[in-house]
């Protein structure tokens, strides 16, 4: 619901808002809502230890991967994705998209090597872009007192010398061309 009142308050004619999970396939999963932290909502693994009753609520969610959701799209050339840990699953659903399209990505990782060696067969460049003052940086550096990195990835060299300077949000508005977006 707050998704779509701020696509409405923000005038967005460009966005759709898809009340579905992303993950690497079609199916249901438990979706845990943080109480106290409202940016710490996300997908439960079935494996999982259940989280503390008291400050959180739950419930199914149907998922649906990438690859499928954008199957009839000729161009993306932008993809964000930060969903608290549950990156490698919607690399993993999104991988017709990524080697077809080659998007722009920016993305949380949290220390999980098996989804970069995937996206390095794709992109040839990552950066980081650090926490605390929003510059790029070459490489993969995880902070350590959060123990993730916010990334970016490109297939040509410039996006670093272009961008190494800007903040992350600048980034995305130079890269989309939106004015208003970030005002």
């Amino acid at each position: 619901y707050k998704k779509v009142k701020n696509i409405k308050e923000n005038k967005l004619i460009n966005v759709v808002a898809i009340n579905k999970a992303v993950s690497d396939r079609k199916g249901e999963l438990k979706f845990i809502h943080n109480e106290e932290n409202f940016g710490d909502n996300r997908i439960q693994s079935p494996s999982a230890l259940p989280y503390p009753p008291l400050t959180r609520r739950s419930n199914t969610v149907l998922t649906v991967c990438l690859d499928e959701l954008l199957k009839n799209e000729v161009r993306i050339d932008l993809i964000k994705i930060d969903v608290q840990g549950w990156e490698p699953k919607v690399i993993a659903g999104a991988r017709k998209i990524i080697k077809k399209c080659r998007p722009i990505l920016f993305l949380e990782f949290n220390g999980n090597y098996k989804m970069i060696k995937l996206l390095k067969k794709y992109y040839k460049y990552i950066f980081t872009i650090d926490y605390w003052f929003y510059i790029l940086r070459k490489g993969i550096n995880v902070d350590k007192k959060t123990g993730y990195a916010d990334l970016v990835m490109g297939i040509k060299t410039n996006i670093y010398e272009q961008y190494k300077n800007l903040q992350w949000r600048k980034v995305i508005k130079k890269i989309l061309g939106y004015n208003k977006l970030w005002q």
